[in-house]
C-alpha cells in the first residue's frame, strides 16, 4: 500500500497541536488481491471498496470474511484453555453443593457492573448462595484488606472478583489467613507478579493456551459462565449463554475492548439480543436515549455513560442491582438519567478549572500533562480524556486526595502504564494498560513525578496522532448502495473503525445545535452532515475545504465530519 501524508492544524474546538492525514491507498487496479477481492465481493455482495477496506483489516480468506459478517456463537474460544478454569469451576461446584456464601467482588465502572451482575445471574440460575459488593470510588479500586472484614461478617467462605483482583496482593494475603478462597477473574495487566489465589483466570497469562487475549471484565466473566454451563448442561449451554451476551456487550463496548475475535462475535450476538428479545431494563433505557436501534453508538454514548456515572459521582451497587434484576422503576430509571446529567456538568466545569491550570502552569509543552487540583475523584478520568483529546498529549489529572487518572492518546503507541511503571518510586499504588491507568500519590511527591515522567516519556516514540483515510469518494457522488451496506460491517468500534473518506467539498449551510455554538448540521450537495465539537470560524459555509467523513447511519443516509482543514 502507499501512504501520503500531509501534517495540519487540528481545527476541532479549541485544538491546536499539529496532526498527521494518512491517505491508505486501497486503489483497485494497484491492489495485489484485486482478484480475490472482485471474487469475495461477488461472493458476499459487497461494494469492491468495503472489501478492500476488510482486506486492509487483515480479513483476506474466505473462512475470516464469513466469520467477519456472520458472527456465531461457534466463535466463542473454549473457556477450558485458560490456565485455572478447570480449577476454578471445581470450586464453585464445592460452594453450591455444601450452600457456602459466595460473594463476587466487581468494580465500579460499566465493565465492572456488566460483569458483576453477568456472573451473579449466572449462579442465582444454578441456585447459588450469592451477593455481589463494588467499592464506591471513593474506597478505592479492587479488593481491599478492609473489604474482607465485610465479607467475614457475612460467613463468606468463597470470593470471586470481576475485572479486578490481579493486583491485589495485600488483600488476597489477608484471605488467605482468613481461610476464604478467593478465585480473581481479570482482564487487566500482570505487572506485579500472579496474584495469591486459589484460581487466578486472566486471558493476559503467558502461560495461556488461550488464543485471545483482549477480553473485557465482562468478557471474562462471561468465560466462567460459559465453562459452568458447559459443566452443568453438557451440549445444551449454547441455549442458555444467549440470555447473558446483552450484559457481555454492553460491558466489552464500554471499556472499549478492541471488536475483533471473540470480543466481536460477543458483541454482535449480544446487540442482535438487545434488538430482538431486550430485557425491560435495556428497553426502558433505550427510549430515554436519542436512539432508536441498539448499535455500538447507542452502547458508547448512551448506555454506557449511565452506567459509568453512577460509578463516577453515585453508588454502583444501585445501577448493578438493576442490571440483576432486569428491570427498574420508572422513578429509577429517572435517577439514573438524572446522575449521568449531574456528571455531565460537572465534568464541563471542571475541565474549565483544568484548562486554566494548564495554561497558567505553562504545561503545553510537556510531554506528559500532569495536573493537580480539586477535581472530583469520580470524574478524574475523564478530564485525563479530555486534555489529551484537545492538547493531543498523554495527560495525568491528580485530586486532592493524591488519586490520580491517566490517558494516552488515541492513534498513538504511547503507553501511558509504561511511563507510569518507569517512575513507580514516586507512587503507592498504580496499575492499568497502555491507553489507561489509574494511581495514588503522596501529593508532596506530585512536582518530582512529574519531572521524572518527562524524561521518561523520552524513551518512547513521539506523540503524534494520525488519522488513515481509506478512499477519495467526493460527497455529491457518495454511492447509495455502499451506504445501505455499512451495516453489514457493523459492530464498529476499537478495531474496527467504520471506514474514512476524503474529499475536498464546501458546505451550504452551517446551523449551531445547542448554546456551545460547537456542534452543527451542515448541508452539502442536498445531503446531511453532522460535526460535533468543532471551531464554528472553520466550517464557515461557501468555503472550499478538505474533510475526512464517514457514513453516520445507514437508515437516514447522512454522514459525519471527522476532521477539516483549510
Amino acid at each position: 500500500m502507499n501512504y501520503r501524508s500531509s501534517r495540519r492544524l487540528y481545527n476541532r474546538k479549541g485544538q491546536n497541536k499539529l496532526k498527521e492525514w494518512r491517505s491508505q491507498d486501497l486503489s483497485y487496479d494497484e491492489h495485489p488481491y484485486n482478484f480475490y477481492i472482485a471474487y469475495f465481493s461477488k461472493c458476499f455482495h459487497l461494494d469492491q471498496a468495503l472489501t478492500r477496506y476488510l482486506f486492509s483489516l487483515g480479513y483476506t480468506k474466505r473462512k475470516e470474511i464469513v466469520e467477519f459478517l456472520y458472527p456465531s456463537l461457534d466463535q466463542l474460544h473454549d473457556p477450558f484453555l485458560l490456565k485455572d478454569m478447570h480449577k476454578a469451576i471445581t470450586r464453585i461446584e464445592q460452594a453450591l453443593d455444601r450452600k457456602e456464601k459466595v460473594m463476587i467482588f466487581g468494580d465500579y465502572d460499566g465493565d465492572g457492573q456488566t460483569a458483576t451482575s453477568l456472573l451473579y445471574r449466572a449462579l442465582k440460575k444454578l441456585e447459588a448462595n450469592v451477593e455481589f459488593l463494588i467499592p464506591l470510588r471513593s474506597e478505592g479500586y479492587g479488593l481491599k484488606p478492609t473489604a474482607l472484614d465485610n465479607c467475614s461478617m457475612k460467613d463468606v467462605s468463597l470470593i470471586i472478583t470481576v475485572d479486578n483482583g490481579t493486583s491485589a496482593h495485600a488483600a488476597l494475603k489477608k484471605a488467605h489467613k482468613m481461610g476464604i478462597d478467593v478465585i480473581v477473574t481479570d482482564h487487566h495487566e500482570i505487572l506485579q507478579g500472579h496474584p495469591n489465589c486459589y484460581a487466578f483466570v486472566n486471558p493476559k497469562r503467558d502461560d495461556n493456551d488461550y488464543p485471545f487475549k483482549f477480553l473485557a471484565g465482562v468478557g471474562v466473566a462471561l468465560k466462567l459462565v460459559q465453562a459452568l454451563f458447559k459443566t452443568f448442561y453438557g451440549t445444551d449451554w449454547e441455549q442458555y449463554i444467549w440470555d447473558y451476551l446483552d450484559l457481555a456487550a454492553i460491558g466489552t463496548v464500554t471499556d472499549m475492548m478492541p471488536l475483533k475475535g471473540e470480543n466481536r462475535a460477543i458483541v454482535a450476538l449480544g446487540i442482535r439480543m438487545m434488538n430482538e428479545q431486550p430485557k425491560p431494563i435495556i428497553k426502558k433505557l433505550v427510549k430515554k436515549l436519542p436512539y432508536k436501534d441498539v448499535d455500538t453508538t447507542t452502547i458508547g454514548f448512551g448506555i454506557g455513560p449511565v452506567l459509568n456515572a453512577c460509578g463516577r459521582i453515585s453508588d454502583p451497587n444501585i445501577s448493578t442491582r438493576f442490571l440483576c434484576e432486569g428491570d427498574l422503576s420508572r422513578e429509577d430509571l429517572e435517577n439514573l438519567i438524572t446522575v449521568n446529567n449531574t456528571r455531565k456538568v460537572m465534568t464541563a466545569e471542571h475541565f474549565v478549572k483544568a484548562e486554566h491550570l494548564i495554561e497558567e502552569q505553562g504545561l503545553t509543552n510537556d510531554n506528559v500533562i500532569v495536573i493537580q487540583g480539586d477535581f472530583h475523584e469520580g470524574i478524574i478520568g475523564l478530564l485525563a480524556s479530555r486534555i489529551s483529546e484537545k492538547y493531543l498529549k498523554p495527560a495525568i489529572v491528580i485530586n486532592e486526595s493524591g488519586k490520580g487518572s491517566a490517558r494516552s492518546v488515541q492513534n498513538t503507541n504511547f503507553s501511558i502504564v509504561k511511563v507510569i511503571l518507569d517512575c513507580s518510586s514516586y507512587l503507592i499504588s498504580f496499575g492499568g494498560h497502555q491507553a489507561a491507568a489509574g494511581l495514588s500519590i503522596t501529593l508532596s511527591k506530585v512536582d518530582g513525578f512529574r519531572k521524572a515522567i518527562q524524561l521518561a516519556a523520552q524513551m518512547q516514540d513521539q506523540v503524534i496522532p494520525e488519522v488513515q483515510y481509506q478512499f477519495e469518494i467526493p460527497l455529491m457522488f457518495f454511492p447509495d448502495e455502499m451506504i445501505h451496506q455499512f451495516d453489514r460491517l457493523e459492530p464498529y468500534g476499537m478495531g474496527n473503525n467504520k471506514p474514512i473518506f476524503y474529499t475536498k467539498t464546501w458546505f451550504d449551510s452551517c446551523f449551531p445545535l445547542g448554546p456551545s455554538r460547537e456542534h452543527f448540521v451542515l448541508k452539502a450537495f442536498g445531503k446531511t452532515v453532522w460535526a460535533f465539537r468543532f471551531n464554528e470560524q472553520i466550517i464557515k459555509p461557501q468555503k472550499l475545504r478538505k474533510i475526512l467523513y464517514t457514513v453516520n447511519s445507514s437508515k437516514k443516509r447522512d454522514f459525519l465530519l471527522l476532521d477539516i482543514k483549510t
